[in-house]
């Protein structure tokens, strides 16, 4: 896993870069209740 160096929160360019990180991990991070509708459903044969 790469480390991200940490950045100055006490800026506009710290906090954009905490915001910046903060999308990044979400969007790494799928929740179940978005891949649980695209799941195979063996009763419908899909």
């Amino acid at each position: 896993m790469a480390t991200l160096p940490e950045p100055r929160l006490g800026t506009f360019a710290g906090l954009g870069e905490h915001l910046r990180q903060a999308i990044e991990l979400k969007h790494a991070t799928l929740p179940s209740y978005l891949t649980a509708p695209h799941s195979p459903d063996p009763e419908r044969g899909t």
